[in-house]
């Protein structure tokens, strides 16, 4: 019987990679491709992207679909039940030829980081990049009653099981507070909020207007909503300017690095009495090193203690075939 592989897709708002397995988790092949998320180029062209991947994974691997047991997509824009369904009907409309299927799992690209940062540890991951959301894994033990009756704790026999939480990831209308959206968008507010009470034009205000290409204030709408530059990559100026101490981007920063302190404390109420969980940062804000994942790193050590602050395990790909072997 010829050897059955694996394939993992991790899809971003601007590219996406993807890896073939052995079975055992062995890298076989890798691939980067086009945009996956099917809210940003459509479900139709999502679905031609990924299978662009996998035909590209399965030629330098030398093997076909057949030979495919199972793919775990994790993309941007997946993350509700309706949105996986529609994806995945698209998907299956390229592989109608084909006699037997691998069996297909579409889910957030968060989940897949989520797996890849803690394996099979406990923990909190928490994202910050365009949008952000926070993440928590916990095994818990639940002994049977036979257990409960025994007092002398001789045979200490748990069924384990896996909980997971989250908090945030509302999208950049109803949250995402601290992450690169939010910070440039209420930048921006300060900027509009100072020409409204005519104060004297200010470092932030000079910034927004060269980065966005505006001769004025009132030029800033126009420019930012038909422009070329999109609003969270505006974030790292405003990140630069509050480590210079400019007041206003200085208390921005700080309002979102609170506010993600906020929801660390919301996520540890699902882990009483722990003393040591780790801690993974992830996302371009908190992966790259500037005066906001430093503000929040001491903040973190200075109020949650028994945090430890890690790097992922596997690269975030790696967490979909993570997410396969484990339904095996």
């Amino acid at each position: 019987m010829k050897e059955k592989y694996l394939i993992g897709i991790e899809g971003g708002g601007t590219k996406s990679s993807a890896i073939l397995t052995n079975e055992k988790g062995k890298i076989i092949s890798q691939a980067n491709g086009s945009v996956t998320n099917p809210n940003v180029v459509g479900f139709e062209k999502s679905a031609k992207n990924i299978v662009s991947l996998i035909s590209i994974l399965n030629k330098k691997a030398k093997c076909s679909l057949k030979n495919i047991s199972s793919i775990v997509i994790g993309t941007a824009g997946a993350g509700n039940k309706s949105n996986q369904s529609q994806l995945k009907k698209e998907l299956q409309k390229y592989f109608r030829k084909e006699k037997s299927l691998p069996k297909i799992k579409i889910t957030s690209d968060a989940e897949i980081a989520v797996e890849a940062a803690l394996g099979k540890e406990s923990g909190i991951v928490l994202i910050a990049g365009t949008g952000s959301i926070l993440f928590g894994k916990g095994y818990l033990q639940r002994m049977t009653n036979d257990q409960l009756r025994m007092t002398n704790n001789e045979y200490p026999m748990f069924n384990v099981e896996c909980r997971s939480f989250r908090i945030g990831g509302w999208g950049k209308i109803l949250g995402d507070e601290g992450s690169g959206f939010v910070i440039a968008r209420d930048a921006l507010k300060e900027v509009v909020s100072s020409f409204d009470r005519k104060t004297p034009s200010t470092v932030l205000t000079k910034s927004a207007l060269k980065f966005f290409s505006a001769k004025s204030v009132e030029e800033l709408p126009s420019k930012i909503i038909n422009g070329k530059k999109e609003i969270p990559a505006f974030a790292p100026n405003v990140i630069q300017l509050a480590s210079k101490k400019d007041f206003q981007s200085l208390f921005v920063v700080e309002f979102h690095c609170n506010a993600l302190l906020q929801q660390l404390h919301l996520m540890m109420n699902n882990f009483p009495g722990v003393d040591k969980l780790p801690i993974v940062l992830l996302g371009g804000l908190l992966e790259n090193e500037n005066f906001y994942s430093r503000m929040l790193k001491e903040k973190i050590k200075q109020y949650f203690p028994q945090l430890e602050i890690m790097k992922p395990k596997f690269p975030a790909v790696y967490g979909a075939i993570l997410l396969s072997l484990k339904s095996k």
